[in-house]
């Protein structure tokens, strides 16, 4: 699939939780070209169990989002702005006990955002920005901020 698109999909809701995001490959080519592979392998797309970052400010994760190790640095980012669909990649040992990677989807719903753990900044790779519905998203993030986690679908569309 020649992807240039993602869709961020709760799909559980009773209600259209849905939004697009365009994939930076002019920014980020390894990042996104690696997104679309991972997808690709599970059929195009990719559900779990999204929560939001309590450090991070307007953050959903949706850890297991696996991209390979040794991506190179693009379109880096401690602050993200709304809208943009970040990777973020903590290797085991950055934290105590922590002894696996955390891979994360990270999508930022609000303004003033940053990329923070327990251990200090952390840098993202920025690969997509969701443009419209932004109001949306920000109902997406409100929800599992309120409620708790919620099952988020991320696919490949066209």
């Amino acid at each position: 699939m020649d992807a240039n698109r993602i869709r961020i999909s709760f799909p559980d809701e009773k209600t259209d939780y849905s939004v697009v995001a365009d994939l930076e490959f002019q920014y980020a080519p390894k990042t996104c070209a690696a997104a679309c592979d991972f997808l690709e392998k599970q059929g195009g797309g990719f559900t779990g169990r999204v929560f939001h970052t309590i450090f991070n400010g307007f953050m959903l994760g949706l850890p297991d989002f696996i991209l390979p190790e040794g991506l190179p640095e693009e379109n880096g980012t401690v602050t993200p702005a709304q809208g943009e669909i970040v990777y973020i990649y903590l290797p085991a040992g950055a934290e105590r006990r922590m002894m696996k990677p955390d891979h994360n989807f990270a999508v930022f719903y609000g303004p003033d955002s940053r990329i923070f753990a327990p251990m200090g900044w952390w840098r993202g790779r920025v690969f997509g920005r969701v443009t419209g519905k932004l109001d949306v998203l920000a109902d997406m993030g409100k929800l599992v901020r309120e409620e708790g986690r919620r099952r988020m679908r991320v696919e490949l569309v066209n």
